[in-house]
């Protein structure tokens, strides 16, 4: 079982992160570390399942995004390259570089732009669940799609989901959400040196197979399907989602 996390609270230009950071496994001490990115209005606890199954292989630093997982909202708008500059900073106080950075739904947009930016700290990138799928550009579609998700998600994950939005300031919550539907997810992992694994639940109505075979032939990477999970297989299958990204760092050392 992985030992207990280091919480840590680092503020760059006003813009506060919380990072959970697992302690090194014993003979891991050369392991590429693992940045794992969450979705909107999440907080840690959908990636934890997760954090703990690469930890047994790898150190592995948590980010919560300012705004998302009960901390106040930063008090104006900040622009996508301000956001990641600051993380890279954070990620750099911690000593952080050569990083598989894994990102969740929203949080694969993040891990694009850091890749795209500072790819030197984010060598290889991992897509889980990516949006927006483009069949379902509209509020509208993406809302409907995410309810018909829960349906097939276990009540914890739903518990979780539902009350961590329910954390979020609402401005900062629907500003994300405007430009998470604005991103250009396509185009921006095709502009990508880093590698990239995309990885998706077999049963997921937010992102359709189709999408992400799109995403996989623009990243020139694998895809990774996994079976039974829905929009997060991070949390109710990550085992599978492990192997996968354990897999595919293998084949790039």
């Amino acid at each position: 079982m992985p030992l207990p996390s280091t919480v840590r609270d680092v503020v760059i230009d006003a813009l506060a992160f919380r990072i959970r950071s697992s302690p090194v496994p014993a003979g891991a001490e050369h392991a590429r570390p693992a940045v794992l990115l969450h979705g909107l209005g999440m907080s840690q606890r959908p990636l934890a399942p997760l954090q703990d199954r690469l930890a047994l292989r790898r150190p592995v630093h948590v980010v919560e995004l300012p705004g998302f997982g009960g901390r106040p909202a930063p008090l104006g708008d900040v622009p996508v390259d301000s956001m990641i500059a600051a993380l890279a900073r954070a990620l750099d106080l911690l000593g952080v570089r050569d990083a598989v950075v894994v990102g969740h739904s929203l949080g694969a947009q993040w891990a694009v732009e850091l890749a795209a930016q500072r790819p030197g700290l984010a060598s290889a990138v991992v897509l889980v669940s990516p949006v927006v799928d483009e069949r379902r550009t509209s509020r509208a579609a993406l809302a409907l799609a995410i309810l018909a998700d829960f349906l097939r998600e276990p009540p914890s994950i739903v518990t979780i989901m539902v009350t961590d939005v329910l954390r979020t300031d609402l401005r900062w919550f629907f500003a994300q959400a405007e430009r998470m539907l604005r991103y250009p997810l396509l185009e921006r992992v095709a502009q990508l040196d880093p590698p990239v694994l995309v990885v998706g639940g077999a049963r997921d109505t937010v992102v359709g197979r189709p999408w992400l075979r799109r995403l996989r032939d623009a990243a020139r990477g694998p895809l990774a399907i996994v079976p039974r999970a829905a929009h997060n297989p991070q949390f109710t299958a990550p085992g599978a989602v492990a192997d996968a990204i354990d897999r595919f760092l293998e084949r790039r050392r």
